[in-house]
């Protein structure tokens, strides 16, 4: 099966929203991307808005019919310092254990093109073993764990 990793533009609407619609699950979890959006419209427009932005990057993984199976951002938030990025990522819950994650977390920390990016942070429930395993594979070391998150860290200097 052909897959492909894109940043985020418009021609991807409609495979994003179908997405989102059919997974609420995932939708719920990138909403808190950008609050408040209130639809799903609404989220995919404030995320290319975010796009433009010069710390804030998005990328769609499709399947071979460009289907959207999941999503992921690095972005500079209030939880990182200065020059480092947090990593968020969403595979779609019929495409999990299959190895996405994984393969698109390598992607993002392979093809990492983030100017004065010195690191990348991820912070994972502690019951996502998934995510664990994925972060864990691709070089990330655990930082921290508290009951509600556990903080990965990985050098962009490698």
């Amino acid at each position: 099966m052909a897959m492909s990793i894109e940043l985020i533009t418009r021609s991807h609407q409609e495979p994003f929203l179908n997405w989102l619609e059919a997974d609420e699950e995932c939708r719920v979890f990138i909403s808190k991307s950008a609050p408040p959006a209130t639809t799903i419209s609404e989220l995919f427009n404030k995320i290319l808005e975010m796009r433009a932005q010069s710390a804030f990057y998005a990328w769609v993984y499709l399947n071979d019919d460009d289907a959207v199976i999941g999503y992921a951002e690095l972005k500079e938030t209030d939880k990182v310092a200065e020059g480092e990025f947090e990593l968020i990522y969403a595979i779609a819950g019929t495409q999990r254990n299959k190895g996405h994650a994984s393969k698109l977390v390598a992607f993002i920390t392979s093809e990492n093109s983030v100017p004065d990016c010195d690191k990348i942070i991820a912070y994972v429930n502690p019951s996502n073993f998934a995510s664990q395993r994925a972060l864990l594979k691709n070089e990330f070391q655990q930082l921290e764990k508290s009951i509600d998150q556990i903080k990965y860290v990985r050098s962009t200097q490698m």
